[in-house]
């Protein structure tokens, strides 16, 4: 892609100094129009009114000229001392017809008839505009040209009239021009439909569209077509361009709505884009009647105001986008160069003083911006893309990533609950184990009611400790009367008494947070009986004005120092890895009258 650029910038240079000695001007100096303008005229009656001065009238410097509804035009000019075959060129891709008569003292040749409707492989000449030959023996010979273009606007009669190598020189470097583009905007479609076929995505297909359109129109514009289809229908060969244009319009604003990242905000300007796709699809539909009817020439001026405002549409918004840097700079910069050399093309009025060079450049000039701007979207959509996969290998790494921390978490976890519940066991039961083994070794009369009493002691912690490790399935509805159920069922096993006051209304607990405080209450409350000897144990939940749930715990045991928690203390450690999981605070007051444990939780989530 760097290389054509490359080339296509070599070119321009190239192209600005093929011609050393232009004269093209000069000699548009030396044409005169016929002071009058009549279909009867015959050759012979244009001899006449030379004779008698009749062709006073200059072209002067304008290239366009305004022929709409007028009959046959005739020129004139003198070969004055050629020395060599000439060509003589109009540079003038649609003129409908024109006719060349060189006459001398003895003589009157006619060369062939240049007509509209011709394409290339029947032409004299090959050549994409109208040219005749003229051979160095009509060296001081009067030249006359009957043109007719009554059915266009404007017309361009910019004449030129060069030597065989300037001609050759004139024909390659416009034949560089155009191969260089349409070789480069096929390039990017090739690259449009190969990301089509390897990314699987329709949109892709808008865009190859309108590429493909983008050629049609620089095709027909450029009149470079060398086969009958286009030619043989007067329809096709009066409205392609416009047709093509109006497609361009079409498959770039289908393109623009569903490849441009729009959230809510910018929504609206998808929908524009839709809208000015429908509205080019009226256009189309136009077009479309009027072939089928049969109309090869029909009014286009609403046609042609309907798409400009398209255009200028599409410019303005993606100005917004930029603004509201949902595209980059660089697309608006390439769309408004686009949009400023369009109108200039369209409106400027080029002067016959203007050299072969430049008169290349201009013509082209809007078709290469219109090749930088298919670059940087195509820049943009590739770019686009690469950024998905990278967004998505990213996305796979983190949840990689996430997935193998929230199991080694996992296995942590339960490891740790394994190793509790084992010396929870192991400190409940293995005590009344060694009891129970001891009196059954001993045969006296009490051991009956010793056994029985162990067993009841067993039974109950048995009971305690279920109660305990039990987690039900808890929410926001169910969690108070979880609570509740928990504190009755430790209160009939335990000989401490537990008071509680539940005040939630409209909780917005999530239940994972409403499990992981069941389980802290369920820890804290077991601290308190096996470890504290607390005879008394009082749990709060309330919320206050700050959209706070507030969880106080505070028993009447003997205590501990709060210093030595990661040292001692594994269930108060599980405790905070839990309140830090929920995304609570947690503030531990302990002294040898008993432990205060306040914990502040967000009730929304």
């Amino acid at each position: 892609m760097q290389k054509l650029l490359l080339f296509i910038i070599c070119l321009f240079i190239f192209s600005c100094n093929t011609f050393n000695e232009d004269k093209t001007d000069e000699f548009q100096k030396e044409i005169t129009f016929l002071n009058t303008k009549s279909d009867s005229l015959t050759i012979k009656d244009i001899l006449l009114l030379y004779k008698k001065g009749d062709f006073s009238i200059p072209i002067g410097t304008n290239v366009f000229h305004n022929l709409e509804n007028l009959e046959n035009t005739w020129l004139h000019f003198n070969t004055k001392n050629i020395n060599e075959d000439h060509f003589l060129s109009i540079w003038s891709t649609y003129l409908k017809t024109s006719q060349i008569y060189i006459a001398d003292k003895d003589s009157l040749v006619t060369l062939e008839n240049h007509q509209r409707y011709l394409p290339l492989n029947k032409r004299n000449t090959h050549y994409r505009l109208p040219t005749w030959k003229i051979e160095k023996k009509h060296s001081n010979t009067d030249i006359f040209i009957k043109l007719n273009d009554s059915d266009r606007y404007t017309t361009s009669l910019k004449f030129l009239f060069l030597n065989q190598n300037d001609f050759l020189k004139l024909s390659q470097t416009d034949s560089y021009f155009t191969m260089a583009i349409i070789i480069f905007l096929v390039i990017l479609a090739l690259i449009i439909i190969i990301l089509f076929a390897t990314q699987k995505r329709n949109v892709m297909l808008w865009y190859a569209g309108y590429i493909f359109f983008v050629i049609t129109d620089y095709m027909v514009f450029k009149g470079i077509w060398d086969n009958e289809i286009l030619f043989s229908n007067a329809f096709l060969f009066e409205n392609l361009k416009s047709i093509a244009q109006a497609s361009c319009v079409f498959f770039a604003s289908m393109f623009f709505s569903k490849f441009y990242p729009f959230d809510k905000k910018t929504k609206i300007y998808a929908q524009l884009f839709k809208i000015i796709a429908i509205t080019s699809l009226f256009v189309i539909l136009v077009f479309a009647f009027n072939f089928f009817i049969n109309n090869p020439v029909f009014e286009l001026y609403w046609l042609w105001i309907i798409l400009r405002v398209c255009v200028l549409f599409i410019i303005i918004t993606h100005l917004v986008l930029i603004i509201k840097k949902v595209l980059p700079t660089y697309l608006g910069i390439a769309f408004l160069l686009s949009t400023v050399f369009s109108l200039i093309h369209f409106n400027m009025e080029p002067s016959v003083n203007v050299g072969l060079q430049g008169a290349v450049i201009i013509e082209n000039f809007f078709y290469m911006v219109t090749v930088l701007e298919t670059v940087l979207v195509t820049f943009y959509i590739i770019n686009e893309i690469v950024k998905e996969k990278m967004l998505a290998v990213k996305l796979r790494q983190e949840n990689l990533e996430l997935r193998n921390n929230f199991q080694n978490t996992l296995l942590k976890s339960q490891h740790q609950e394994r190793n509790k519940l084992v010396g929870n066991v192991h400190d409940t039961f293995g005590g009344y184990l060694e009891a129970l083994k001891l009196r059954l070794l001993q045969k006296n009369e009490n051991t009956p009611e010793k056994v029985q009493e162990i067993l009841d002691a067993f039974y109950k912690d048995y009971r305690y400790l279920l109660n305990s490790l039990y987690a039900p399935k808890v929410n926001s509805e169910n969690f108070v009367e979880n609570l509740i159920d928990f504190c009755e069922k430790l209160n009939n096993l335990s000989e401490s008494k537990i008071s509680h006051q539940f005040i939630l209304e409209n909780s917005e607990l999530s239940q994972e947070k409403c499990l992981h405080l069941y389980r802290i209450i369920s820890e804290l409350v077991t601290n308190a009986i096996k470890h504290a000897k607390a005879s008394e144990i009082k749990i709060d939940i309330k919320q206050n004005n700050l959209n706070e749930i507030i969880l106080q715990v505070k028993d009447n045991g003997i205590g501990f120092e709060t210093d030595s928690i990661k040292q001692k203390g594994f269930g108060l450690n599980s405790i905070k890895q839990r309140v830090e999981q929920i995304g609570a605070a947690i503030n531990i007051d302990s002294n040898s009258l008993g432990t205060n444990i306040k914990i502040t939780i967000l009730k929304n989530e």
